[in-house]
């Protein structure tokens, strides 16, 4: 009977390994008001949870981020003001039940997404806005609004501060 021989060391093992390394205890946060000078589409940015602030995305943490699958806990929010000039948010976790990219998170999203902004009163919506966690652990709303908070997603005008 030979003995099978088991390869120690797995280089792709390593490589995925590093890779959640790198993308551990970060957030991705989308807000929809938050687009760029030339007018595109708004964009995702990776934050530091540790730090509090916007990461540098480097070639190797890109690369992880595009690899590298998650179960993905996601808050989803709508942000709102009366007309009182009370501010509010409507918002509810999704957390992935398998394993997903980041960038398969928009798809994973949309429905439920659209749903929750349905469910708010349409001359109160300022925003819209998610964040996702890579550790599938729902955590406290008011840390992801406070990442939401920080690219600036109180400052449209809702609909009937517009019109008086």
């Amino acid at each position: 009977m030979t003995k099978k021989i088991r390869k120690k060391h797995s280089p792709s093992k390593r490589k995925h390994a590093i890779m959640r390394f790198l993308i551990k205890n970060t957030a991705m946060v989308w807000v929809a008001s938050d687009k760029p000078a030339d007018g595109d589409q708004a964009t995702v940015e990776a934050w530091d949870l540790k730090t509090n602030k916007k990461m540098v995305i480097y070639p190797e943490i890109m690369e992880a981020y595009a690899t590298v699958k998650c179960k993905w806990s996601v808050y989803c929010a709508v942000f709102c003001r009366d007309q009182l000039g009370r501010e509010y948010v409507q918002g509810n976790w999704i957390c992935a039940k398998e394993d997903y990219r980041q960038d398969m998170l928009a798809n994973f999203l949309s429905e439920s997404h659209s749903n929750l902004l349905d469910s708010c009163n349409p001359s109160h919506v300022l925003n819209l806005g998610w964040v996702a966690f890579e550790d599938g652990k729902e955590h406290n709303d008011s840390q992801a609004i406070k990442l939401m908070e920080q690219r600036d997603c109180w400052s449209p005008l809702a609909p009937h501060e517009i019109k008086g």
